[in-house]
C-alpha cells in the first residue's frame, strides 16, 4: 500500500516521441528507485529531443517497476525478471535500439544541461572515433573521472579523481585508455562489430574496460 501511494503521488516523467532518433539512451536498472527517478527526470529536462530511451530491468523490486511502468512516459521498458548482469542487459538494450549511436547511462547518473551535444559533435567529427565519454562529477562537485587509466598489470584508475573539474587539462578532448560505461556514447556499428560487452564479466565491472 505504501509503495502504491508513493507511485500515485510521484510526478511523471515524459520523454519525447522521436521517429528517427540520433541517439538511443540505454539504461539498465536494478534497484535504487530514488536515484532512478532523479536520473530520468534529469535526462528528460536536460536533453534536446533527439533521443529515445530504452530501459532493461534486471529483476528490480516493486518500487522500481512502479516507476518504470507508472512514472515514465515515452520509454520502452523490458523486464528480465532476474539479474542477468550489467553487460548482458546492456547488450539486450542495444539490440532494441533504433538510434544511430548508443548512449549507455547508469540509472544513478544525473546529466546536466548541454551534456549531449559535445559528445555527439566529438563522435561525429572523425570516423575513427568509436566511443566518447564526458567528465563525470561526484555529488560534491569534484571530478570523478575525465576518462580512465589502464595499467600493464590490469589495474585501472579514474583520471583526475577528486580534483577540480575546471582545471585546463580536463576541459579539452583527450585520447584515454577507456571511458567508463556510467555515461558512454558509442557508434552503433562499432559496438556490434566488437561483439558488445563480454558476458564473462557479468554480473558487473570491467565490461567497459574490455570493450
Amino acid at each position: 500500500m505504501h509503495a502504491s501511494r508513493a507511485t500515485t503521488e510521484m510526478t511523471r516523467v515524459s520523454f519525447p516521441k522521436v521517429p528517427n532518433p540520433r541517439v538511443s539512451v540505454l539504461v539498465v536498472t536494478y534497484g535504487a528507485a530514488d536515484e532512478l527517478s532523479r536520473a530520468m527526470r534529469a535526462l528528460a529536462e536536460n536533453t534536446e529531443p533527439v533521443f529515445e530511451v530504452v530501459v532493461v530491468d534486471n529483476g528490480s523490486p516493486k518500487p522500481v517497476l512502479d516507476i518504470l511502468h507508472e512514472g515514465i512516459d515515452g520509454a520502452r521498458v523490458f523486464e528480465n525478471g532476474r539479474n542477468l548482469g550489467f553487460g548482458p542487459a546492456c547488450n539486450q538494450a542495444a539490440g532494441y535500439a533504433r538510434g544511430e549511436s548508443l548512449l549507455f547511462l547508469n540509472s544513478d547518473a544525473f546529466v546536466h544541461p548541454g551534456w549531449l551535444p559535445p559528445l555527439l559533435e566529438t563522435l561525429e567529427s572523425d570516423s575513427e572515433i568509436a566511443a566518447v565519454g564526458p567528465r563525470v562529477l561526484n555529488l560534491d562537485g569534484t571530478l570523478q573521472e575525465a576518462g580512465c587509466l589502464l595499467f600493464r598489470d590490469g589495474r585501472t584508475a579514474f583520471r583526475g579523481f577528486g580534483e577540480d573539474p575546471e582545471k585546463p587539462e580536463y576541459l579539452v578532448p583527450k585520447v584515454v585508455a577507456y571511458c567508463s560505461a556510467s555515461c558512454l556514447l558509442v557508434r552503433r556499428r562499432a559496438f556490434h562489430d566488437v561483439g558488445g560487452f563480454d558476458a564473462i564479466y557479468a554480473p558487473a565491472y570491467l565490461e567497459d574496460v574490455d570493450m
